[in-house]
């Protein structure tokens, strides 16, 4: 298994853990989001914020890496 190293301000989304039953005629979304990338504290790990509210998602709490579903990267920026 490859692991990404975020950068802050990259947009990603939260997948939901999946359920043992779901409701038959209620199809929930795969994913939250998005959100922004705060930090990465470890290599399993991402701190998220809302860019919404501006709150960190959980009140900074981890977010494991099987969690997330990366969004589209930023280009560098050249001169």
């Amino acid at each position: 298994r490859t692991l990404r190293w975020f950068e802050p301000g990259e947009t990603v989304f939260r997948r939901h853990p999946k359920g043992a039953r779901v409701p038959k005629h209620w199809f929930p979304k795969p994913s939250r989001g998005p959100f922004t990338v705060e930090s990465q504290p470890d290599r399993y790990n991402l701190i998220l914020r809302d860019p919404a509210s501006g709150n960190l998602v959980d009140n900074g709490a981890k977010i494991p890496l099987d969690q997330i579903l990366a969004g589209p990267r930023r280009r560098r920026l050249e001169c």
